[in-house]
């Protein structure tokens, strides 16, 4: 992307390509057809007749521009009125989306008349009673992910690349049957690419544009509203401007089409710089046309300027120097109906971003998105969603999320303080003020501290309730710089209260994050336990979701001094780096990279190590090397996206489909970079960061929408193509797509970066402030609630050569005495190695274990165990049965010979399902005595049992792998096996001497979580994290 000027000459190529294409075309075609009057006669002799209630306007404007004189018709006058006078008859739709357009049989004969006189019509999304004319068509279809695909081979698609993509948003289609002869001309799809279908058109399609014959004439049937193309905001707009305008050539009597192509005088004319420049920049004026055309222009005084074909349909004038002020150039071809004008605006770049800002905090107001309180007491709505409607409004989303609301008013605070208003405080104050007393989570338990992501807390543990790390991390990050930056003790602890949380559940070997989304997942469990499960190498190290918690500790270390705050975030950052370049990524790696400059920027602060300079560095070149030299943007790079059109629209994605698309990410990237590249500059004092940031702060301050539409006028959308310079990219992600407009993560986000530019902010406090009072009562409030939590006690074994013995056969076997609360509960583990285990469900028994070839094999039984009774349970496989045993009887097998078993480097556990995944991690309540892991399938005589009593214990022989009587208080995972197995006791699990034999393992919960909890957990995690609540 750095060698913008040949990506230019590409793009203003491509774009007189499709000009000349279209004229090449025309020209073949007209080549022996009647001429008609001379070009530069005002209108075409020839009449359309345009009939409907909707889009007549735009249809009007259109034609116009061909030089076309139409006369606009009621919809009802389509069956009264003769249309003989007529040379094409258009027919726009009534009651798009809902409801079809219905022809009465008079109008179907007037058309079936008129098309027998071998003239042609179009007509959309519309059905009739009367057969004949208009193909059989079923109930509306809503098409939220289909996309429109231009058959290029056809006089529609003339002048565009094959499979080229239209947008419809979110529209609607008839679904068609086609007919013998007819010609597609645009085909409905699920299709991946931004511009073009990548992969071609998938198995399922359906037709959007079809030319059917009707006698000698030509019916254009359109499945859904092409006219809706200007009020519905369909993009690329020049994309749909050049199938609109083929159609509308298409429909014309064959001996003006070349008449009415040359006619046409397309013209798309920009400054560069575009929107704004700073005094004595030189500007030029660069105008798309035609080849070979006069192209004229002046500006506001008159004043000709000069453009020369720079090359074939491409116009540009000489530098131009500009005086302060706002300034306008006219362009005109010979042939325009209208001329074309181009605003530019000659000021500083100090004042260019104050007037982004200044629409930017009037667009909180004037939108919607303060609700009915403009003082912003009803705090901030998340904003509007992707799926631009056929009104062109894009949906509001009332939703009250946490992260969006604090960097809202931390926006709008610093906003306040640039211009002296204490209205934009008090609004920032306002809003903040929901936060502090509305949704942080008061219970004191493993929730204690941290906020309601979305909605307000209720009083009570819910099914909605949600957690999300990266979100409590934002909230905790600036609900602390709140406090700090006002002085305001209480609100400062209820911000050290989440960081508090936060560093209990960071891993304790890496730092990182677990996945952690619904609330209960946190409700049954503890601190201790979530902070020692396993964290996947790729998750651990995506910014996306590590980035946040990671700032609120090291800003947790910088307003108090606890050193235990910068421990735990240098650990994290230290994985980060550890995983370098090869990270995790949840919609690009110019997302994550950008994010990953936060928590950078406060490592090297606050340590002073030069690694952390280094990395950034790292990071700096990556940018670097992509910015665009021309408009500043950064683009999407090494997407997460789908490789098929299978995958297009089924989980979250960005907005790209391959590298080198021209598209930037408002959303999930150039708005956290608006922060942080400057933050990274102030840490660093590298020159790189602080240019990067200056070019894309322009790029940010000319792509802010410019629209009579309250809710658009001053934001922007997801997604911008900066070479078409439009609002556009890829609609695979199916939570946030390329319109999203969001009041956090993007809007919040772009004004904060704008404004510590502005107030030479470095975010981060300079110097650590020693609160040690108060990080010691913040600490002594969790370890008061950490004995109360829900107990995960067992015992964990660490993977050995002994263990790995098991092949193809094995037992795992234990005495058991479960209580009340492992008999209720699901998926508690006796004995397990991850691919192998012994558990139980409601009561019920399992076996289980992961074969080399044939996955996962399971076997159950009915019988529920007794509860505080001491039972003897069993699994075996021998190579051709896996067995459960309960009390020495057989009581449930599955045959399934000749499988080897899969084993990992994964530790042994007693008392547990998977204790190292958070959602599998299941843990038994009760007494445990005698477990025996064997690398044969034992026989019932060698469990020693008898009428359902132990006889003696096991003593080890050849098979034995693992070994545990329990005898002892002082070492309760003493291996008697032979093979000095090493483990620990996790949870502080108890000791009892009325076990089998001298003591067994006691298990315990200290707080039964109530069984309308266990019943709220979401879907276990697999394959993409972002598919369980990202963003």
């Amino acid at each position: 992307m750095a060698a913008t000027p040949a990506r230019n000459r590409r793009r203003q190529a491509a774009t007189t390509a499709v000009l000349l294409a279209l004229t090449a075309t025309l020209a073949t075609r007209m080549a022996e057809a009647t001429p008609g009057k001379d070009a530069g006669e005002p209108m075409l002799p020839v009449h359309v007749g345009i009939f409907g209630g909707a889009h007549v306007d735009d249809m009007t404007k259109l034609f116009r521009e061909l030089h076309v004189p139409v006369t606009v018709r009621p919809l009802d006058a389509l069956a009264t009125d003769s249309l003989d006078p007529y040379d094409a008859v258009f027919v726009t739709a009534a009651g798009y989306p809902s409801r079809p357009t219905i022809l009465s049989s008079d109008a179907v004969t007037n058309l079936q008349r008129f098309l027998g006189n071998g003239k042609r019509a179009y007509v959309e999304f519309a059905v009739s009673n009367q057969r004949g004319l208009l193909p059989a068509a079923g109930a509306p279809v809503v098409a939220p992910y289909e996309r429109i695909v231009v058959n290029e081979t056809t006089r529609v698609g003339s002048g565009l690349d094959e499979h080229t993509i239209l947008d419809e948003h979110h529209s609607s289609y008839l679904p068609i049957t086609t007919e013998s002869g007819s010609e597609i001309a645009l085909t409905y799809a699920k299709v991946a690419g931004v511009h073009t279908a990548v992969f071609g058109l998938p198995g399922e399609t359906h037709p959007a544009l079809v030319l059917i014959p009707r006698g000698p004439g030509t019916l254009a049937y359109a499945s859904t509203a092409l006219s809706n193309f200007v009020q519905g905001r369909h993009a690329p707009v020049g994309a749909w401007k050049q199938v609109m305008t083929n159609l509308a050539i298409e429909l014309l009597p064959e001996h003006v089409r070349q008449q009415a192509h040359d006619l046409y005088t397309p013209l798309n004319a920009y400054t560069q710089p575009r929107v704004w420049a700073e005094p004595d920049t030189p500007v030029t004026l660069t105008v798309e046309a035609k080849p070979n055309r006069t192209i004229t222009a002046s500006d506001q005084r008159g004043k000709n300027i000069t453009l020369r074909e720079h090359s074939p349909g491409v116009y540009v004038s000489e530098t131009i120097q500009l005086p302060k002020g706002h300034h306008t150039f006219t362009v005109r071809d010979t042939h325009s109906v209208e001329p074309v004008t181009v605003e530019l605006t000659v000021q500083s770049r100090h004042d260019a971003y104050r007037s982004m800002l200044e629409r930017a905090a009037k667009w909180y107001q004037q939108s919607g998105v303060l609700f009915d309180k403009q003082d912003g007491s009803a705090a901030v709505a998340e904003g509007f969603g992707s799926e631009i409607g056929p009104d062109g409004k894009n949906p509001f989303k009332d939703q009250i999320r946490g992260d969006g609301i604090t960097q809202s008013a931390h926006a709008l605070e610093l906003y306040g303080q640039l211009t002296g208003d204490d209205t934009w405080r008090q609004i920032a104050r306002n809003i903040n003020d929901q936060v502090f007393e509305r949704m942080q989570i008061p219970s004191r338990n493993s929730l204690y501290g941290l906020w309601e992501t979305r909605g307000y807390w209720t009083g009570e543990h819910g099914p909605h309730e949600f957690v999300y790390r990266d979100d409590e991390g934002w909230i905790s990050l600036l609900t602390q710089a709140w406090g700090h930056r006002h002085r305001n003790e209480p609100r400062f602890v209820q911000g050290l209260r989440s960081a508090e949380n936060l560093y209990r559940t960071a891993n304790v070997d890496t730092g990182v994050q677990t996945y952690i989304g619904h609330a209960s997942t946190l409700l049954r469990t503890n601190w201790e336990h979530v902070s020692m499960v396993d964290v996947d190498e790729r998750f651990g190290s995506i910014p996306h979701y590590q980035s946040m918690p990671q700032a609120a500790l090291f800003h947790a270390y910088a307003t108090t001094g606890e050193q235990k705050y910068l421990t735990r975030a240098l650990q994290s950052v230290d994985f980060f780096m550890s995983q370098f370049p090869d990270i995790g990524m949840e919609k690009s790696r110019s997302e994550e990279y950008g994010r990953a400059l936060l928590p950078l920027a406060a490592a090297y602060r606050y340590s002073g190590d030069e690694k952390y300079a280094h990395q950034m560095s790292k990071i700096a070149d990556f940018f670097v090397e992509r910015q665009d030299s021309l408009t500043g943007a950064i683009p999407e790079w090494d997407g997460v996206n789908p490789k098929s059109n299978e995958e297009y629209g089924t989980y979250e994605s960005t907005v790209i489909q391959e590298n080198g698309d021209p598209i930037t990410d408002q959303l999930y990237t150039t708005g956290f970079l608006a922060m942080n590249l400057w933050i990274a500059y102030k840490a660093t004092g590298d020159e790189r960061f602080r240019e990067l940031e200056l070019n894309l702060l322009d790029y940010l301050s000319r792509i802010q929408l410019r629209s009579a539409d309250p809710t658009l006028d001053g934001t922007w959308m997801r997604a911008f193509d900066f070479d078409n310079w439009e609002y556009y990219g890829s609609g695979a992600d199916i939570g946030w797509g390329p319109y999203a407009i969001e009041t956090g993560w993007a809007h919040a986000p772009i004004m904060i970066g704008t404004l510590l530019y502005l107030h030479d902010d470095a975010f981060y406090p300079e110097e650590v402030t020693n609160r040690p009072e108060t990080a010691a009562m913040v600490g002594g409030e969790f370890d008061g609630i950490a004995p109360t939590l829900p107990a995960t006690q067992y015992l964990r074994v660490d993977h050995a050569s002994a263990l790995q013995r098991p092949e193809s056969s094995l037992t795992l076997e234990a005495w058991i005495r479960p209580d009340q609360t492992a008999i209720n509960v699901n998926h508690v583990g006796v004995v397990s190695k991850s691919t192998m285990s012994l558990w139980l469900r409601s009561g019920n028994l399992y076996g289980e274990f992961l074969s080399t070839g044939a996955g996962w094999i399971t076997v159950q039984s009915s019988a529920a165990l007794p509860v505080d009774t001491w039972s003897h349970v069993a699994m075996t496989y021998d190579g051709t049965r896996l067995t459960l045993w309960f009390n020495g009887h057989p009581v449930a097998e599955r045959r399934v010979a000749g499988l080897r078993l899969h084993i990992n480097d994964r530790p042994l556990t007693i008392g547990a399902h998977n204790p190292h995944d958070l959602y599998q991690g299941y843990f038994f309540t009760g007494l445990v005595d005698e477990v025996r892991v064997s690398d044969i399938a034992r026989e019932a005589e060698e469990f020693n049992v008898r009428d359902g009593q132990p006889t003696e214990p096991y003593e080890r022989d050849a098979a034995t792998i693992g070994l545990f009587h329990f005898n002892d208080a002082d070492d309760l995972a003493a291996d008697e096996s032979g093979h000095r197995l090493q483990g620990r006791a996790i949870g502080s699990p108890g000791w009892t001497a009325t076990g089998l034999f001298n003591g067994s393992l006691s298990l315990v919960s200290h707080r039964e979580v109530p069984e309308r909890q266990l019943e709220l957990d979401p879907l276990e995690p697999s394959g993409r994290f972002s598919r369980f609540g990202a963003r």
